[in-house]
């Protein structure tokens, strides 16, 4: 996920074919996330932001 999206960190708001870059599209591509990173996208803000309240580790902590 992370060398797919390029290890940036995307707004979260990003969607995952932008994050692809020229990828998006070439081939068909599951991908999983594992929380070992800060690298997010594909979600609303909004869902982020709770997250975020809720517990700041939420993209590393393996809960979500």
């Amino acid at each position: 996920y992370c060398r797919l999206t390029g290890d940036v960190k995307w707004p979260v708001t990003t969607p995952f074919a932008t994050a692809l870059g020229p990828l998006a599209g070439s081939f068909p591509i599951l991908s999983l996330r594992t929380n070992k990173a800060d690298v997010v996208v594909g979600i609303s803000q909004d869902v982020a932001d709770r997250l975020d309240e809720k517990d700041q580790g939420w993209r590393v902590n393996g809960k979500y």
